[in-house]
């Protein structure tokens, strides 16, 4: 699997979506009285179960890129490759792990040791460039 996120294939995934809805509410309507007809409902439903299964993997696939490369995504503002859906869950799971990693380990490290802090990278970035050398 590439690492790379690409953009979101909104029209792609909406129109299979509903062609699939369609489908579905095709072979339901349908009579099937002969045993003919029963395999080709048989073989269509289950081109439909490999469709969906398709549209959902690449859903999951993309999730997974998200969850993986958070930082990357978040702070690069690669916001144009994600979905509104997509977004909201991208910067949901960015400010909970931010908040969980405060909470549980930046805030147990002494502020001189923790290089994360604002201030401290504000004061070494001071450091590294005063106009004093």
């Amino acid at each position: 699997m590439s690492p790379e996120l690409l953009p979101f294939q909104e029209k792609l995934v909406r129109v299979v979506s509903d062609l699939v809805s369609r489908q579905e509410k095709t072979l339901s309507e349908q009579l099937t009285r002969d045993q003919d007809d029963r395999f080709y409902a048989n073989i269509m439903k289950m081109e439909l179960e490999r469709v969906k299964f398709i549209l959902k993997s690449y859903l999951r696939t993309r999730l997974f890129k998200i969850e993986r490369h958070i930082l990357f995504i978040v702070e690069k503002d690669q916001s144009g490759l994600l979905s509104p859906g997509e977004m909201q869950f991208a910067f949901a799971l960015y400010e909970s792990r931010k908040t969980h990693f405060n909470d549980n380990l930046f805030k147990h490290v002494p502020r001189k040791l923790n290089f994360m802090d604002a201030d401290t990278i504000a004061d070494e970035y001071s450091k590294s460039f005063s106009l004093n050398d």
